[in-house]
């Protein structure tokens, strides 16, 4: 038997990440994550949400149906299990919107220019690294930059 739990579960129960499970859960994006396969998530700290304004937020959880809040929280989930050690600057993944997620790697790894701040927390279905930034789709980033 295992002690691993789901990536739901992972990501719940780390208080740094009560932010982003939160939102996961209210607006059912979360639910991508039970479905069959495993999944990698990078998941913004709550200090990673601390950078994005509280107008932004707030216009995105009360949009109707939270279109473009799942969009962006879909945005931090790649199919697939990937540990960091293999991703290189040379790397690009697509994520379950079908956008690409860039790593570099000059004084540490990055994705989309957000640091790691942990990595390979390993779940039943999956992985989670932790990350110092929300990320953000090319439609939402230069929104979330002005907001």
């Amino acid at each position: 038997m295992t002690d691993k739990i789901n990536i739901t579960e992972t990501i719940a129960k780390e208080p740094e990440f009560s932010t982003f499970a939160r939102l996961l859960n209210s607006s059912g994006a979360g639910t991508w994550l039970a479905n069959d396969g495993e999944f990698t998530v990078f998941a913004p700290t709550n200090r990673a949400f601390e950078k994005v304004s509280e107008s932004r937020i707030n216009q995105l959880v009360n949009e109707p149906e939270q279109t473009k809040l799942k969009a962006l929280l879909a945005y931090h989930i790649v199919p697939g299990r990937v540990m960091s050690d293999s991703l290189t600057a040379a790397t690009t993944l697509r994520s379950v919107t079908g956008q690409e997620l860039r790593f570099t790697n000059k004084d540490s790894l990055r994705v989309n220019g957000a640091g790691f701040e942990g990595a390979n927390i390993e779940a039943l279905n999956g992985v989670v690294h932790r990350v110092d930034s929300v990320l953000g789709p090319p439609f939402a980033t230069e929104r979330t930059a002005t907001a």
